[in-house]
């Protein structure tokens, strides 16, 4: 972890110690602390100065004064019995408002009801604020618009709803922490979409953000930027641009493609700055909210928020610029801000599939925060009309369950399970029964150092899609899709931002996956090459090929070490050569890019329409030194590896491989494969657990020397020469302890 944060966390904890806020003249004295520090190598949640295992219960407990048998008090009676007492709920707001006297009886009536049915309940509330109609009402100009005419209830960079709201928490967290702060570890304001902090209607085709309070921000945020006018007009190339004079850019400028799937990172700065302060506006709000928290509870009290989900967003339609979330990093520098929650993703999550992270979480790891999993799983008690993956049996729900914990172990995350909608989805003595097998591994390994060192990494870029034509063709694919192909290599990866490596805050391991990379500026390009000495790097489509400057092949070539040639691409598919080396199991077999698939699964993969548009299209020249591996339909090649600038360097001219190609590059990289088929590894090194995304055999291998046992009976197995054999039905997750002499 490093220094600044480790400094600013013991600046929060000598906060802390004085445990006094002054609340309408009385003291409040805390004797509850809910704090985020390090344990043994990762970020941990700290209750009273004690770790915890980070499990909580997601439910609706306003019912419960009415009906002493409602789906809550089901649900989290069956939590309480296992020793999860932590519950996190949407929570009445309570707005402030001039001349009028707070009414906290909805408050009282639902904190009271909780802690009636649980006194020993500890609670992290979820605060709506989305403002309320009255507010709504008396401040029309404050109201989002869309491109197609309509409304929204807020723009998020209206000063006046930014200070509402910080005047409301300020409000309604002096009057909580006075009566209920024994028992409430922390907050989480949420609003947008769904509550998760983007953009509304993101997933649709329209854009957002024509209205004045927008345009103010924006050129509030362009004179930090620029400082001066001299600065913004030669940025823009616009002489009689001024900060006062900024406008929006029109619905046919955003979508405007000046460079087929890219923009011109010189005529269209203007757009390019635009996309870039979209996030900014929401974590602006963030930061003061985050703040607003910290201060009112004297640091004592946990900030939450929904954010970062960088890999998920790639599938919406005009691309993940539009949504508000790729300012991961800003949201990481923030010392107010703990904790960073999303669900799992929706693509893939049921029987078979992977549950993969929405997020860089290795990276909001790095920066000492705390990751929750919002296992928000369609059980087999859920509606059988449920889409996004309802599982069918209990016993598969069970072992999706296992295969969602075995990601968040190694890296010491955490997790709460929903019951979304109130339907019971959690109401069975069996599945808090594995909840509470799942918890008692965690917390006998809260006792271990975090060992959490893969060989591999993904890295997504944040910065580029601001640079990108408002479109999904790239991010689908490669953000959102590529996941079902890394979770299936046969070992574990670290999920980091581009920015890490390029600021010099992460170490690269044996092998990098590059996801974007397509804007570089300065010299990030020497910073990627010095950093992957000895190494190994994996880019695809166009990485490289924007920078301050423009727009060319040199600089994809100063970034990967090939040289390429621009045709037509006619077809998305490439077919592998013949070469054991590097396509074994795959020679002369087509691949299409996959993508994203938010509907109901039951198998391994979707694909792409095969008449995905790659404008330009790049093939790899020939030249000494250079391998092909792979070629587009008209013969030019599409896949290629060479040595370069002291690492290895592969390109790839589409969006996607598939995970026998990855588990090829690992082999011949000497990263050691656990599983070499499609199915779902996760492993520190300690614990390893296998998912199985098709019934049949498995071949599992581990070091010689090392010995398997199994987690559950403790039963060592026997494994000669390194090799388990053993059936799996479909979705069937087995974990192991893995032995050292």
């Amino acid at each position: 972890m490093d220094r600044d944060i480790k400094g600013m966390q013991r600046e929060n904890a000598r906060i802390s110690v004085l445990g006094v806020l002054l609340f309408c003249g009385t003291s409040i004295v805390y004797s509850m602390t809910a704090e985020v520090k390090d344990h043994l190598g990762s970020p941990m949640l700290f209750i009273d100065g004690r770790p915890r295992v980070p499990f909580m219960f997601y439910g609706y407990p306003d019912k419960i004064a009415e009906d002493s048998n409602c789906p809550f008090i089901r649900q989290a009676n069956l939590a309480k019995d296992i020793g999860v007492n932590l519950y996190t709920f949407t929570a009445d707001f309570v707005w402030a408002r001039e001349g009028v006297k707070p009414d906290f009886s909805s408050v009282d009536e639902l904190y009271d009801n909780i802690l009636k049915f649980d006194p020993e309940a500890l609670l992290l509330p979820r605060l709506p604020v989305h403002p309320p109609r009255w507010w709504i009402k008396e401040h029309p100009e404050a109201l989002g618009v869309f491109s197609d005419g309509t409304q929204d209830s807020f723009s998020v960079a209206s000063k006046q709803w930014r200070s509402l709201v910080q005047k409301s928490l300020q409000q309604y967290i002096r009057y909580c922490e006075k009566k209920y702060g024994d028992h409430i570890i922390g907050y989480q304001p949420c609003a947008l979409q769904t509550a998760e902090w983007f953009y509304k209607r993101s997933w649709e085709s329209v854009h957002s953000h024509f209205e004045e309070p927008f345009r103010a921000g924006f050129a509030e945020w362009l004179q930090t930027k620029y400082g001066s006018v001299s600065s913004l007009q030669k940025a823009w190339n616009n002489s009689s641009v001024n900060f006062d004079k900024v406008v929006l850019p029109t619905a046919e400028e955003r979508g405007r493609m000046s460079k087929g799937l890219f923009r011109d990172p010189i005529k269209d700065k203007f757009v390019i700055d635009f996309y870039e302060y979209k996030p900014i506006a929401i974590v602006e709000a963030l930061q003061l909210f985050a703040k607003t928290i910290k201060q009112e509870t004297a640091g004592r009290k946990l900030v939450a928020f929904f954010y970062g989900y960088t890999f998920e967003l790639g599938a919406v339609s005009y691309g993940p610029q539009v949504t508000g979330h790729l300012a991961l990093k800003k949201v990481l520098e923030c010392p107010d801000i703990d904790l960073l929650i999303a669900p799992i993703s929706y693509g893939q999550r049921s029987e078979g599939g992977i549950g993969s992270f929405m997020a860089a979480v290795d990276s909001v790891r790095r920066a000492g925060k705390l990751w929750l999993n919002e296992d928000d799983t369609r059980t087999c008690l859920a509606d059988a009309t449920q889409i996004f993956g309802r599982v069918e049996t209990l016993q598969d729900t069970q072992w999706v369950h296992d295969r969602n914990f075995a990601h968040v172990l190694p890296r010491r995350m955490g997790c709460w399970y929903m019951d979304l909608f109130n339907k019971g989805w959690m109401d069975s003595p069996e599945l808090w029964a594995n909840i509470s097998r799942l918890k008692d591994i965690y917390q006998q390994q809260l006792s271990q150092p975090a060992d959490w060192s893969p060989d591999v990494a993904i890295i997504i870029d944040e910065r580029s899609p601001y640079y990108l034509s408002t479109t999904r063709q790239l991010t689908e694919s490669l953000y959102s899709g590529l996941r079902s192909q890394f979770y299936r290599m046969g070992t574990s990866f670290n999920l980091y931002l581009l920015s890490d490596i390029l600021e010099n805050r992460v170490e690269l391991p044996k092998v990098n996956i590059f996801l974007g990379a397509w804007y570089l500026e300065g010299q990030d390009r020497d910073t990627l090459k010095t950093a992957l000495k000895g190494k190994t790097a994996l880019w695809f489509y166009g990485s490289g090929y924007l920078s301050e400057t423009g727009s060319s092949v040199e600089n994809m070539t100063d970034l990967t070490g090939f040289c390429f040639d621009q045709h037509r691409c006619k077809r998305s598919t490439i077919t592998f050569r013949d070469n054991r080396q590097w396509n074994g199991k795959l020679e002369n077999s087509v691949f299409d890019p996959v993508r994203f698939a938010m509907v109901p699964e039951k198998c391994a993969t979707m694909l792409f329409d095969k008449t995905i548009d790659y404008a330009p299209c790049w093939s790899v020249k020939k030249q000494l030194q250079t391998e092909p591996l792979a070629s587009f339909e008209d013969g030019t090649t599409a896949l290629a590896v060479k040595d370069y600038s002291g690492f290895q360097s592969i390109y790839c001219g589409i969006t996607s491989l598939p995970a026998q190609f990855l588990r090829n590059v690992l082999k011949n990289n000497g990263v050691h494969i656990y599983l070499d088929s499609d199915d779902v590894v996760s492993t520190d090194g300690h614990f390893l657990s296998v998912s199985a995304s098709q019934a049949g055999l498995k071949t599992i291998f581990i070091d010689k020397k090392d010995t398997l046992v199994r987690v559950d009976t403790g039963e060592a197995v026997q494994t000669p020469r390194g090799v388990l054999r053993e059936k799996f039905q479909q979705s069937q997750t087995k974990f192991f302890w893995i032995q050292q002499p």
